[in-house]
């Protein structure tokens, strides 16, 4: 039996991104038998499922724990998180196509298709990124890769969300929107005993940021740096409190 003939091809129909059309286009979700996800063909999918299991495999005592995963995209650590044992897993996506797959791949988390913001609860814009494969980099912001495609989404406050939910973990992968939910936040509340965080930026201003809200006398430090096309485009920090 041929592999093509073999592979196992999920019965919805996902969607993504197409770079030629700038519209949205349907794909086939197939099965990874390798690490036992859904990816959608033709995305970075499966790309950024590796990354969470490989970067996120230092978080310790997640069973019985209840995580926030801010960022769920197609449900890499979230996924990771319930085999894991934690207790409740509460994943936001703002990406409805992303969330399709969240939900796919982690159906016992709750799951919101929504984004988490440092104002009001509500709504706000999403931005499609302008790219050929890219599931991961579309964000409420508008960044240098950005499309004309855009669409409303839910959003949820980030101090309503930790003060419903009072996560023992975070994970934080939001596409350049950290630095500011860090600011609304102000500080780390004293139950969260371990935050993982995605920070895009080299600038001056941005790496002041792990020594401002994660200082070392509270907090131990791991950083796994993320090369894209052989060059540093951010780094992944995960931190534990003392």
């Amino acid at each position: 039996m041929s592999r093509a003939s073999s592979r196992k091809i999920h019965s919805e129909v996902g969607q993504r991104y197409d770079f030629d059309t700038k519209g949205i286009i349907e794909c086939q979700i197939v099965y990874n038998a390798r690490n036992g996800y859904w990816v959608r063909e033709d995305t970075f999918d499966r790309r950024m499922i590796s990354d969470s299991l490989n970067h996120y495999e230092g978080f310790g005592a997640l069973e019985g724990k209840t995580v926030l995963d801010l960022g769920g995209n197609c449900g890499g650590f979230t996924r990771m998180a319930l085999l894991a044992g934690a207790k409740q897993v509460i994943s936001l996506e703002p990406c409805p196509h992303n969330h399709q797959i969240l939900c796919i791949n982690a159906p016992e988390a709750t799951n919101l298709n929504a984004a988490v913001t440092d104002g009001t609860t509500g709504t706000t814009t999403f931005y499609y990124t302008d790219s050929r494969r890219s599931s991961s980099s579309s964000s409420i912001n508008i960044r240098r890769n950005s499309s004309d495609l855009k669409i409303t989404v839910a959003a949820y406050n980030v101090n309503e969300l930790l003060e419903k939910y009072k996560p023992d973990i975070m994970k934080m992968d939001i596409e350049g929107k950290e630095y500011d939910i860090l600011d609304a936040m102000g500080e780390v509340p004293d139950y969260v005993r371990q935050f993982a965080v995605e920070f895009h930026s080299f600038s001056k201003v941005s790496m002041k940021y792990p020594d401002k809200y994660f200082p070392e006398s509270t907090w131990d430090r791991e950083v796994k740096g993320f090369k894209f096309f052989g060059k540093m485009r951010h780094n992944d920090y995960l931190f534990r409190r003392k």
